[in-house]
């Protein structure tokens, strides 16, 4: 007989210690990751924070859509954002193809051309900075968004993926603003 003492984790299958194993490597790495993307997404937040303080001093911009706009600088590392647009964009895609969800109303954008730009560059900007906040779930929206456009393209759609990114994204953000506020 062997001396030793008879202990639980003798009894670990080989599945589960490969689960503790990559549990404990996770947990480790997870940190790290998060702390990289930070760093990464730096720059852009700050062109972020740039281009919103431009549109919200823009007098031609409509009131409701400065409201968005200083929702998105609120929640720009809001992990929650893209853990909520996951669930919303099946839904509301799916629901307009069908017409069985109204339309997002949508504030419209002055006419000035650098204005669009501008505003254009601010949303890819909000929507990069709240994908480092969330990376599981950004991966989660971006298969969904692939989906949308290999369903889109055959019907000749496709102008509709970026409008409907844009109303989900609007409509996440007031919903997740509102929920922690």
């Amino acid at each position: 007989m062997s001396n030793l003492v008879d202990t639980p984790m003798m009894h670990l299958t080989a599945n589960q210690a490969g689960w503790m194993i990559f549990t404990a490597i996770a947990l480790v790495l997870w940190p790290l990751l998060m702390r990289y993307l930070s760093y990464r997404v730096r720059g852009t937040r700050e062109r972020m924070l740039e281009l919103g303080n431009f549109l919200l001093e823009n007098n031609s911009f409509e009131p409701k859509g400065k409201l968005i706009v200083g929702m998105m600088l609120e929640d720009a590392s809001d992990w929650r954002f893209m853990a909520a647009m996951s669930f919303r964009f099946p839904v509301y895609v799916v629901g307009r193809l069908f017409n069985m969800v109204e339309p997002v109303k949508l504030p419209s954008l002055p006419k000035d051309e650098e204005f669009k730009s501008k505003f254009y560059e601010f949303f890819s900007c909000h929507m990069r900075s709240t994908a480092a906040a969330n990376p599981i779930f950004s991966i989660i929206v971006a298969f969904e968004f692939a989906l949308l456009v290999m369903i889109l393209l055959p019907l000749g759609m496709l102008s509709l993926v970026t409008e409907y990114m844009y109303k989900i994204s609007v409509l996440t953000e007031r919903n997740t603003h509102l929920n922690h506020t």
